[in-house]
């Protein structure tokens, strides 16, 4: 997921060059440019993109804290052993 976001913030990054040459063209394209721009900041892209790593890393400490919680369940209850206790 790590290495999807980094490739994902690549492509964004591009996208942010190539809207900001095509921001000085007249006709449709210029028009579809600056639609394009209004909808970013209406889904306020720049916070999604700064928020996600966080995001991410707040994800993985939470399966791993799971996973230490299914752990000591199985240590205090004794799933493995073979006799009642």
């Amino acid at each position: 997921m790590g290495e999807y976001v980094r490739d994902l913030k690549g492509v964004l990054h591009a996208y942010d060059e190539l809207l900001q040459l095509c921001r000085q063209c007249d006709g449709p394209l210029g028009q579809k440019v600056e639609a394009v721009i209004r909808l970013r900041g209406e889904v306020d892209i720049d916070f999604i993109v700064s928020d996600v790593d966080n995001l991410l890393a707040e994800s993985i400490e939470g399966a791993r804290r799971v996973q230490e919680i299914v752990s000591d369940l199985r240590d205090f209850s004794h799933v493995d052993s073979p006799d009642l206790t």
